[in-house]
C-alpha cells in the first residue's frame, strides 16, 4: 500500500489499494443529543468517525438524559450506518456502581440506549463501539 500526502493532507489512496472502501474521516461530534442527553463532564464528548475500510467508530460518555427503554439518543448521518442493526453492550455507570445496558443503532441512523437499571446519575459510555457501514 502506498500513502500519498499533498500539503500535509492524505490523498484518496482508495485506487491504489483495494482495500480501502472509503474516504477516513477525522473525529466529528454527534449530530444533536436528544431527550436531554449531554455530554458527560471529564470524558470525551460523543464522536463518531469512519476510518479507510468503512468502519464506524463510536467513542465518548454522555449523561442526563432520558432514562426509559429504547431512549433515543440522536441520529447518524447518511454514510455513517450500519448495513443491518447492530446492539452492542455498553458499560453504564451511577455513581458507585456499573451497570450493563444496551445500544442500538439502526440503519435509519437512530442511536437508541436501554438498560434494566437506571438512576439519576447514570453516564453511558460509547468508547470501543465499532460497526460497518453499508458502503
Amino acid at each position: 500500500m502506498s500513502v500519498q500526502f499533498q500539503n500535509g493532507s492524505l490523498l484518496d489512496t482508495k485506487a491504489a489499494d483495494p482495500r480501502i472502501v472509503a474516504a477516513a474521516t477525522d473525529w466529528a461530534a454527534v449530530p444533536t443529543l436528544q431527550n436531554s442527553w449531554a455530554n458527560a463532564t471529564g470524558f470525551n464528548t460523543l464522536q463518531f468517525r469512519r476510518d479507510l475500510q468503512g468502519t464506524i467508530h463510536l467513542r465518548g460518555s454522555i449523561d442526563s438524559g432520558t432514562k426509559t427503554a429504547a431512549t433515543l439518543i440522536t441520529t447518524l448521518a447518511s454514510g455513517y450506518r450500519p448495513a443491518a442493526k447492530v446492539k452492542f453492550p455498553v458499560a453504564i455507570n451511577a455513581s458507585t456502581t456499573d451497570y450493563i445496558g444496551t445500544v442500538v443503532i439502526d440503519t435509519d441512523g437512530t442511536v437508541t440506549v436501554g438498560a434494566q437499571t437506571w438512576q439519576a446519575s447514570s453516564t453511558v459510555s460509547f468508547d470501543g463501539i465499532n460497526f460497518d457501514t453499508s458502503l
